[in-house]
């Protein structure tokens, strides 16, 4: 279970319900299987306690005894005792922190089963999938992504916060109901234009 921030879903009618909705994917496991969390976030984290099988965890923020996690920019593992510097975040091709949580997660699922240096080549060259912060091209000095997958806020919010530089943002498009005020408010001072199109835009406008 990748507990990375989770959104309410169309079909759960909270975010409860979605919790233990997640919970019920790892309540079938054996004691010899394997439950993997996010010890940043406080529902999954809160889940530990009730995985019957063996738990590893990895986190961005904390130093772990046992897991994978983040110290001063480098991915770490820890296993049995030891850890072991794999390599820095910022060989990781795609952007964003949700990314590096990603990264993290599946570390955790192929230790002992993919060597280090097959990990590291593939950090560096996996561009992500389609639409999802999709590196296009660089021209003329701009970079250009297309994240139209995007299509909820909390999507829309690791999208910009993915962002390292000053940016252009086009949004907008189907009204499915949502508040844009946090969306608006993760920008930080990163977007310097925004470019609203589709049936939102003057509800956007508007915020």
């Amino acid at each position: 279970l990748v507990g990375s921030e989770m959104c309410i879903r169309d079909s759960h009618k909270s975010m409860e319900e979605y919790a233990l909705a997640k919970e019920n994917i790892f309540s079938h496991q054996g004691e010899n299987d394997l439950a993997i969390f996010n010890r940043d976030n406080d529902l999954t984290h809160a889940m530990v306690c009730r995985a019957p099988g063996r738990v590893l965890q990895f986190s961005r923020r904390t130093s772990l005894e046992e897991g994978v996690f983040v110290d001063n920019g480098t991915i770490v593992v820890a296993q049995n005792g030891k850890k072991r510097p794999l390599f820095s975040t910022d060989r990781i091709l795609i952007p964003g922190e949700h990314n590096v949580e990603n990264y993290l997660a599946a570390i955790a699922a192929v230790q002992g089963l993919v060597p280090d240096d097959v990990i590291l080549h593939t950090a560096e060259t996996f561009p992500g999938v389609e639409h999802r912060i999709e590196y296009v091209t660089e021209k003329d000095g701009v970079v250009y992504y297309n994240d139209s997958k995007g299509t909820n806020p909390d999507a829309a919010i690791k999208g910009i916060q993915a962002m390292n530089r000053k940016t252009v943002l086009i949004g907008g498009g189907y009204d499915k109901n949502s508040e844009y005020t946090e969306w608006i408010q993760a920008f930080d001072g990163k977007v310097k234009q925004l470019i609203l199109i589709g049936a939102t835009r003057e509800k956007i406008a508007q915020d």
